[in-house]
């Protein structure tokens, strides 16, 4: 077993001079260190991955003897404890003591936050440090826009192969749904379908392909917005009472 790394891996982790808690910067070498030294089931895939450690970590600023002391701290074994002391750490971890239930949840702030901490440590308050700001702050992922086929809730225009005659509908479904309908009720020659009516009335081509969303809203907005849409479209028709003059 060793430790694999996507090809995209960048080795981006947290600077030593970068303005964290120091607790984050020690967490992060530790976890690193404790992967390295427990992950690989060889002798020389320990030492690769240290090497491969060393190397990422002293490029963000961390000194190596500050890597070889967290080293020699992972790798030292546990103290043989007494059962019943054993017994008195799982108590506390399962029913933790009365006095330490208050925490706090601050912003890091260099020079303030030490401080504070053993001030509020002082009264059984344990202090949790966050950074003010974060890459996903400054850096927001997109949000999701599913493709046009898969959107809902819009306004839609089909137009004909043949002539300049085109459908304005809406839907609540998705797009592509509803086109499919409109298609299937084309090949059938379904009554009551004002697309089917002029394609076998004029022996016209319905352009599918070529089916565009023009607006979107609410059942009652895309209402409203059917029916200017096809007020305002040459050759447009719909299924709903149009706009008073």
């Amino acid at each position: 077993m060793d430790v694999y790394r996507k090809p995209t891996h960048t080795d981006r982790y947290l600077d030593l001079n970068s303005h964290h808690d120091k607790k984050h910067k020690v967490s992060t070498a530790a976890t690193l260190l404790h992967r390295a030294l427990n992950l690989p089931n060889t002798s020389e895939g320990k030492e690769q991955e240290l090497n491969y450690v060393y190397v990422a970590l002293e490029s963000k600023g961390y000194p190596s003897k500050f890597i070889r002391d967290m080293q020699t701290k992972k790798t030292q074994p546990s103290p043989n404890l007494p059962p019943e002391e054993l017994v008195g750490m799982f108590s506390n971890l399962v029913e933790p003591s009365e006095s330490r239930k208050s925490f706090a949840s601050l912003p890091y702030i260099k020079g303030v936050s030490e401080p504070l901490t053993r001030v509020l440590k002082k009264h059984d308050i344990s202090v949790i440090n966050k950074p003010m700001t974060t890459l996903q702050q400054q850096f927001p992922a997109p949000k999701f826009r599913p493709a046009p086929d898969s959107q809902t809730n819009v306004n839609y225009k089909i137009p004909c192969a043949d002539c300049s005659w085109c459908y304005i509908g809406e839907t609540g479904r998705a797009f592509n749904t509803r086109r499919k309908e409109d298609i299937r009720n084309v090949k059938t020659a379904a009554k009551g379908s004002k697309i089917e009516n002029h394609a076998w009335s004029h022996e016209h081509s319905i352009d599918f392909n070529n089916a565009s969303l023009i607006d979107k809203g609410s059942f009652r907005i895309r209402k409203t917005q059917e029916s200017w849409h096809t007020m305002v479209t040459p050759n447009a028709v719909n299924n709903s009472c149009l706009l008073p003059g």
